[in-house]
């Protein structure tokens, strides 16, 4: 069981989301670019597709900010400090820009998840280089989420703004990308050699069959083995240090839950990359310090839980739609199916405790 410090750290359910940092200015300028404000929303105008994405991204980045403050206050490179502390400021800039849209729309602001969610006097839970992994996991769910919002929204401003988190999310992408690469440690698909000639299926067994390999896998299947391989590595040992560093024995059990269910997923997925001599990405599990002091408010552990696994899900469906192999389609199908159902234990969890906030919804017309 995890030691609770001296230090307080207040629900998510009880403060608003007013205690995060301001942006710095940062010292490297060639790591500080500042993309232009768009106008904040005009009341009237937002659609609920519109108020949908901006009142998740204030949630997302919220929550991100607090895992960041937590990477900030221990020892890090100065290399990456730059990089940190851009990913902090775009955030911020996103909360404020919701803020006053939401204002400005008579839309409640969401209370989100404040700094004092984290307990700044715990010793660092996360090693070096596992904030870089985090950003960049971070950064591509931004890549996917953004263009998704922008495609859904129909307000100039919206549009604007989500156009400039696209971009920004890009940016950190490459970035961050560059700096694991220079380290030796970013996680590349494998390697594929090319063939001389292009082939048209002329025969069903291209489908296999659901029980056994029946044929090597497409580049396509291998893209979506590997990508689902890097983020249950990621996801996994996230949940550890969680699990170890929370004081409360239910949530404990939660979330050693999710490690295991995210080691037999990796295991699962190795599986079907290593039946065709192919590498799978490697673990993060050696990042995770030993730390069991109390830093991360539960709700917040939590809602964040819930975000990956919903991520995780996603994933799924779309490797499953890209995989024509019936093992692998079957495969994904039952990934899916013990995935969600431990998302719903964790939902139903959340919900008992009271610690999951509301999304906007439509008035109640009819009983």
């Amino acid at each position: 069981m995890a030691e609770t410090s001296g230090a307080t750290i207040t629900s998510a359910s009880t403060k608003q989301t007013d205690g995060t940092p301001q942006p710095t200015t940062n010292p490297n300028k060639n790591n500080n670019s500042t993309p232009p404000t768009p106008g904040v929303a005009k009341a009237g105008t937002l659609v609920s597709s519109e108020v949908a994405s901006l009142w998740s991204t204030y949630m997302n980045d919220s929550m991100s900010l607090c895992l960041m403050a937590h990477f900030a206050a221990s020892s890090l490179p100065q290399d990456f400090q730059p990089i940190l502390q851009k990913a902090q400021n775009f955030a911020n800039r996103h909360l404020e820009w919701i803020r006053q849209s939401f204002q400005n729309t008579d839309y409640p602001i969401p209370i989100g998840f404040p700094v004092s969610d984290i307990n700044r006097l715990a010793q660092p839970v996360f090693l070096h280089p596992f904030p870089a992994y985090y950003l960049y996991s971070m950064a591509r769910i931004g890549l996917v989420s953004y263009a998704g919002s922008l495609s859904s929204s129909y307000t100039q401003e919206v549009r604007d703004f989500f156009s400039i988190c696209l971009q920004e999310s890009s940016e950190l992408t490459n970035q961050l990308c560059n700096y694991l690469d220079q380290l030796g440690l970013l996680e590349r698909a494998p390697y594929s050699q090319s063939s001389n000639h292009v082939y048209h299926v002329n025969d069903r067994t291209f489908l296999g069959s659901p029980f056994h390999r029946t044929r090597p896998l497409t580049v396509l299947e291998i893209t979506h083995l590997h990508m689902n391989l890097v983020r249950s590595a990621f996801t996994k040992a996230l949940l550890l240090g969680f699990a170890q560093t929370a004081n409360d024995p239910a949530v404990q059990k939660i979330l050693t839950d999710g490690v295991h269910l995210f080691q037999k997923h990796f295991d699962t997925l190795h599986h079907k990359l290593s039946e065709d001599f192919l590498p799978s990405p490697g673990l993060l599990d050696d990042y995770v310090s030993p730390s069991d002091t109390f830093t991360f408010a539960l709700p917040l552990i939590l809602f964040h839980t819930s975000e990956l696994l919903a991520g995780a899900i996603g994933n799924y469906g779309l490797a499953l739609g890209a995989s024509p192999r019936q093992d692998i389609a079957v495969m994904y199908g039952k990934l899916m199916i013990s995935m969600g159902k431990y998302a719903k234990h964790c939902m139903k969890f959340v919900i008992d405790r009271g610690w999951m906030e509301e999304p906007p919804m439509v008035p109640k017309r009819l009983q």
